[in-house]
């Protein structure tokens, strides 16, 4: 199955529990979220993109401006984390897996 199959199976199976973080181009969250139903049962997106001079876009936004603009608007709570921030913060290899081990594990 898709990412966006993906997300909307997960958050129709878990209503109103789950945070869609984006990490990188939008596409596939903005595809779960046009769905009426899925953006209605999703808590929050958290998104990364954008640039806090205002003056550029990342990677992110400019890879699916489409896409960035349906999240931007969906109305399901937003927060939007600028790549200038996100640059300033190192994860590794075990942070990931400590980070599944305590929020994914079923």
């Amino acid at each position: 199955q898709d990412a966006a199959t993906a997300i909307r199976a997960e958050v129709l199976a878990r209503p109103g529990t789950l945070t869609i973080i984006a990490l990188g181009p939008p596409t596939n969250v903005a595809n779960a979220l046009a769905d009426p139903e899925v953006a209605a049962k999703t808590r929050r997106v958290v998104l990364m993109g954008g640039a806090l001079d205002g003056g550029r876009l990342d990677l992110n936004f400019m890879s699916d401006r489409a896409a960035a603009r349906v999240l931007v608007e969906a109305p399901v709570p937003t927060i939007i984390a600028p790549v200038d921030a996100c640059v300033q913060t190192a994860v590794r290899a075990s942070d990931v897996s400590e980070f599944a081990a305590r929020c994914c594990a079923r």
